[in-house]
C-alpha cells in the first residue's frame, strides 16, 4: 500500500481532497490511500507516509516541512492540479511508479 498524507493549515480542503482523490483511486483499483492531516500534525506523517502533498496555501512552508520529514518526498498541489484531480493522481502514481526503482 503506497500511502499518501495531504498536509493543510486546517485540513479542510485537504479532507475534501482526499475524498475526491479516494473515489477515484477506487475507480481505478490503485493500491493507494490518502489522509489528510493538520499542518501541527506533521509529525504522525514520519515513517507512516510515502508521499507528503502539501496544499497551495501552505506551499511558503515547504522548506520547512520538508526539513521535518525528510526524507519522505515532499510536493506542493498545484491548483490545477486540484481542479483536475486526475493530474494529481498522476503526480501520486509517478512518485509511487519511483519509489519501485
Amino acid at each position: 500500500m503506497y500511502r499518501v498524507a495531504i498536509i493543510c493549515s486546517f485540513s479542510i480542503s485537504a479532507k475534501n481532497i482526499c475524498h475526491v482523490l479516494q473515489e477515484e483511486i477506487e475507480k481505478k483499483q490503485l493500491n493507494i490511500e490518502v489522509e489528510a492531516f493538520h499542518t501541527e500534525d506533521c509529525s504522525k506523517v514520519i515513517g507512516n507516509y510515502d508521499l507528503v502533498l502539501l496544499m497551495p496555501q501552505i506551499r511558503y512552508n515547504l522548506k520547512n516541512i520538508s526539513k521535518l520529514l525528510k526524507p519522505i518526498e515532499t510536493k506542493v498541489i498545484t491548483n490545477e492540479q486540484i481542479n483536475h484531480i486526475n493530474d494529481l493522481l498522476d503526480v501520486i502514481i509517478e512518485s509511487k511508479e519511483q519509489c519501485k526503482k
